[in-house]
């Protein structure tokens, strides 16, 4: 199926959907590993890039916790409830990220099961709806996109010179 990319925001989210797909292809746990932790953070990417959007301020990423509340208390909305529902499922997924990033505790962690790149799509996914909603606006149409192909069977069997 071909996509329609029109903007960077839809294709750092293709690029997680892509990720996941491949993490379920992976002949072995190193590149399932890879595959994995790509997913995990261009999804987180695409997260923060949409409460960017949504409350029209760039300076979110960093500390995103606090810095998404205080954009929210700084445009007068109501505040987040980060103690139960997407919000807690985002911090949860914020640590898998930053386990990745920044430290591996144990080395299972390096090796995750492709469920956990289906999970940070689908948290993802309901945690961009979320602030889309939490401040008024539409959320953006790419993030019902939930489809890649993986590794195309013709495209696996070329050999690339």
């Amino acid at each position: 199926m071909l996509k329609l990319i029109e903007n960077n925001h839809y294709h750092i989210w293709t690029d997680a959907l892509h990720a996941r797909a491949l993490s379920h292809e992976a002949s072995n746990r190193w590149d399932r590993g890879t595959y994995v932790r790509w997913a995990l953070m261009t999804a987180w990417i695409a997260l923060e890039i949409a409460c960017q959007d949504a409350l029209e301020e760039p300076k979110i990423s960093y500390s995103f916790k606090d810095n998404l509340n205080k954009a929210i208390e700084e445009k007068s909305f109501p505040k987040l409830d980060w103690s139960q529902g997407i919000w807690q499922e985002v911090l949860n997924l914020q640590e898998l990220r930053k386990n990745c990033a920044h430290r591996f505790s144990q080395e299972t962690d390096l090796f995750p099961d492709a469920s956990v790149a289906d999970n940070a799509i689908v948290i993802v996914r309901q945690a961009i709806a979320a602030i889309y909603k939490h401040v008024g606006k539409n959320g953006p149409l790419w993030i019902n996109d939930d489809t890649d192909q993986g590794w195309a069977k013709k495209r696996r069997n070329q050999s690339f010179c």
